[in-house]
């Protein structure tokens, strides 16, 4: 019994290391992630259309910009363009536009995960709604994040990009993870709710 509490005493020692590691890292990458799109846009804003590059590696392309002897690129994985006369700042605003997007989704998956750890630790336990309800947003994410790339992102360089752009379908692992974390949410939710059931017997 006195090995039992031990343990239990461990595990919720390295659940709330664990939890205050991921709330550093959060607030960090998501003040870094902010500064750069900012520096990036105010930048890409003020220089000139003869600054903008755009650079095809194989099936992937770059899309930048130089200041001086710096260069400054977002790259565009399984896509490629083939510009023509369309303008390469245009291009550059759609993919800051796009990567903006990404941020906000992976940011929202990022404090889902800080927020179940938060959860565990105020509520004495993983196995709760609470945490299986953030679980399952994590997966809904993930899937978010496949929709992105292969409709939202495919539509908007259609709509908005030179004619001439390629995108193949890429980010099946997010699916497949999406649907792992999701069947994972429902496993929590079962073990609370047996949880549940054990508290009201006892």
């Amino acid at each position: 019994m006195k090995k039992s509490g031990n343990e239990e005493m461990i595990m919720k020692r390295r659940c709330t290391t664990l939890g205050k590691f991921l709330r550093i890292v959060f607030w960090l990458s998501l003040t870094a992630a902010i500064l750069i799109m900012l520096y990036l846009g105010v930048h890409a804003l003020a220089a000139p259309e003869s600054a903008f590059i755009v650079d095809q590696f194989g099936s992937d392309a770059r899309v930048g910009f130089r200041i001086g002897n710096r260069e400054f690129y977002l790259m565009v994985t399984d896509t490629s363009f083939h510009m023509g006369e369309y303008s390469c700042k245009a291009l550059f605003g759609i993919v800051w536009v796009t990567a903006l997007g990404y941020q906000i989704l992976f940011g929202a998956f990022f404090w889902c995960l800080v927020s179940v750890f938060w959860r565990m630790q105020s509520d004495e336990g993983p196995f709760t709604l609470q945490c299986s309800r953030l679980i399952r947003r994590m997966g809904l994410l993930f899937l978010g994040m496949f929709v992105y790339r292969n409709v939202v992102e495919s539509a908007v360089f259609f709509i908005f990009g030179p004619s001439t752009a390629r995108i193949w379908i890429s980010g099946l692992e997010l699916a497949l993870t999406g649907g792992v974390v999701l069947c994972l949410s429902c496993i929590f939710e079962y073990g609370a709710v047996l949880q549940r059931q054990s508290d009201e017997t006892l």
